[in-house]
């Protein structure tokens, strides 16, 4: 417990921060140690130690200014280890911070990013050694040193610095600003020590050879979206800064013991802080933080992008609950699940390959922006009906698949595309189209010429095969079976097996065939099954449902969408929405939509008076 008398009062409008002197001593003497005030703005010289706290229940005492301090064990062996160095003033946030005073914590908190970008350098414990750390510093050596460092990944045991990687530290939410910004990196692992350059070429260099699953399986994604994160914002002349979007993107797996540490470790990295969180409060209840940094977005970004991508959303149980609105976001607890929404909303979804083809993104409410208002959790704003859910398929996220129930399609509709080479496009367009750009990049061609172009035969060949054979090579079992239990889904009187099949024995599909029978080693070709397998199995695997509306148009559904459900375009929103009513005036947020015919815009061609747009309450 901290007595009274350790700490002063720091000067908040001088950018007052404590640092903390380890007097030298002996190994087996009390850990001793001074408070300092500085002054950020005079630039003071100063290190800062990045580590994790530990059990708070585990501590050992230390004198701090003449008073006994409690500090968890991890902390009192980076200290014990830091005496021996005699490096002066330091940053240790346990010690420096008045962890009871809330006022304090709110005030430094908002600091940390200058903290820890104006220290000379920055101290990364990783705790005490062992037998395996020390066999991965000797492997991190050799891929250091080494003129082919990806030969001798491929020689030695990488266990060790896989093992190294599997430390708490590398979980923990604040480590993700501190080495971003820092100046100068020590990584300190017992007496080991690597200066950061060395040591994360290294290791980078001994995940090159996992694929990104097996990357996230064993737990290393942490270390490589920091990795990529520090290079973002200290590559180029000047360290710059990036979105919250982009640094919740990339730390969506990290722990904090406080959940709102979750957003409140970011602010000093980005360049949006202050539209979110104009100032961080810890005695603020989490639901306030959530619901002050959605209305922050909706007037500063003028968007409902995020809110629709990444609001709670609908089930029974929040249903039953009265719990939090359907559209409110909950930032702090943006999980795995959220991937596929947050790189869309960060422009992370790019293309892989050269395709003319893919020639611009959606825009399904046209350039409007959103003039949406709040009042007692009611999110008012303006939106087009373009349909109602008719049928879906199964999502991979399913527990139960009735595969005869669920993936039937639908006859009998209305067919918006016209005509067979148009609809047969909509399919073509709705599956790769959202595939090979991870959801959200239309592959139609800037004219409305329904004929596609020579240059993408490989991915019209490619689309044939895939539905056309039982076994596809390059992909996983489930993303086969879902393809396999997806070929009699109904399209306009056809299953999209027999839609493959048509096509295949037209003039252009005959033509396709026979050009990829005769450059089996094409380029394109490979590159195209190279790329479409992973990009399809990242659409399956993020839970979308395959969809026809009650109007005829085919898409994709939100995991959570049913028959039923009403489709919208929002004013402000670049992707359709789903709907659910919750009374006779009020709907529920379900999720986001992909509709072949309403991705740029149709919706609202016609409205050059903006009469169709209608008020849509959201709860």
């Amino acid at each position: 417990m901290v007595t009274d008398g350790t700490y002063r009062s720091l000067d908040f409008e001088r950018n007052e921060i404590r640092v903390v002197t380890i007097e030298m001593g002996r190994p087996d003497e009390m850990i001793r140690c001074t408070l300092e005030h500085v002054s950020l703005d005079q630039l003071p010289r100063y290190q800062a130690l990045s580590y994790v706290w530990g059990d708070p229940g585990n501590t050992v005492p230390i004198s701090l200014n003449g008073v006994v301090f409690q500090v968890t064990t991890n902390l009192y062996r980076a200290l014990t280890r830091l005496r021996l160095k005699g490096l002066g003033a330091i940053w240790i946030d346990a010690i420096c911070i008045n962890q009871r005073d809330v006022s304090e914590r709110n005030q430094q908190v908002a600091l940390m990013g200058s903290i820890y970008r104006r220290a000379a350098g920055v101290i990364i414990w990783l705790g005490e050694k062992s037998r395996s750390s020390n066999s991965a510093f000797e492997v991190i050596d050799q891929l250091q040193s080494a003129e082919s460092p990806r030969e001798v990944a491929e020689k030695v045991s990488l266990k060790p610095v896989y093992s190294l990687l599997r430390r708490r530290y590398w979980q923990r939410m604040w480590i993700i600003q501190e080495i971003a910004l820092a100046q100068d990196i020590t990584v300190s692992c017992g007496d080991q020590e690597r200066g950061w350059p060395a040591f994360s070429a290294a290791v980078q260099c001994a995940l090159q050879g996992l694929s990104p699953a097996d990357s996230e399986l064993a737990g290393f994604e942490p270390f490589s979206n920091l990795y990529h994160l520090r290079r973002i914002i200290t590559e180029g002349a000047a360290p710059r800064k990036v979105s919250l979007l982009e640094a919740l993107r990339r730390s969506v797996i990290a722990h904090a013991s406080d959940p709102r540490d979750k957003v409140f470790g970011l602010l000093g990295l980005v360049n949006d802080g202050d539209t979110y969180v104009p100032r961080p409060n810890y005695a603020a209840p989490l639901g306030n933080l959530c619901l002050g940094m959605a209305l922050g977005y909706i007037s500063g970004k003028r968007s409902l992008d995020a809110i629709v991508l990444l609001g709670r959303g609908i089930d029974d149980d929040s249903v039953a609950r009265n719990a939090s609105p359907s559209w409110l976001p909950h930032w702090h607890n943006l999980s795995v699940g959220y991937e596929r929404q947050l790189a869309y909303l960060t422009g992370n979804i790019r293309p892989k390959h050269k395709s003319p083809l893919f020639a611009y993104e959606v825009k399904a409410a046209g350039l409007s922006e959103c003039q949406a208002h709040y009042r007692d959790g009611i999110l008012s704003c303006r939106g087009i009906y373009v349909g109602t859910i008719q049928t879906v398929g199964y999502s991979i996220w399913d527990e139960a698949r009735d595969i005869a129930s669920n993936v039937r399609g639908s006859d009998g509709l209305r067919n918006p595309y016209l005509d067979n080479n148009s609809t047969f496009k909509a399919i073509y367009t709705a599956f790769l189209g959202v595939a090979s750009s991870r959801v959200y990049l239309t592959l139609m061609a800037r004219s409305n010429d329904v004929h596609f172009r020579s240059s993408d035969e490989a991915y019209l060949t490619e689309f044939m095969r895939l539905w056309r054979s039982s076994y596809q090579p390059g992909y996983s079992p489930d993303i086969q079976a879902w393809i396999n239990n997806h070929k009699g889904f109904r399209v306009h009187g056809k299953t999209i097996e027999q839609w493959a099949h048509w096509k295949s024995w037209t003039k252009q599909g005959i033509n396709c065939r026979r050009k990829a029978a005769a450059q089996r080693k094409n380029t394109m070709l490979a590159d195209v099954q190279r790329f479409v397998a992973p990009d399809l199995a990242f659409m399956i695997r993020n839970g979308l449902r395959l969809m026809l509306t009650d109007r005829g148009h085919i898409g994709w559904a939100h995991f959570r969408g049913r028959p039923g459900d009403l489709l919208y375009v929002l004013q402000g929103c670049s992707v359709p929405v789903i709907l659910r009513p919750a009374s006779h005036d009020t709907f529920r947020l379900v999720g986001d939509a992909w509709i072949q015919g309403f991705m740029n815009g149709e919706a609202i061609k016609d409205d050059t008076n903006n009469s169709s747009w209608a008020r849509v309450d959201l709860v």
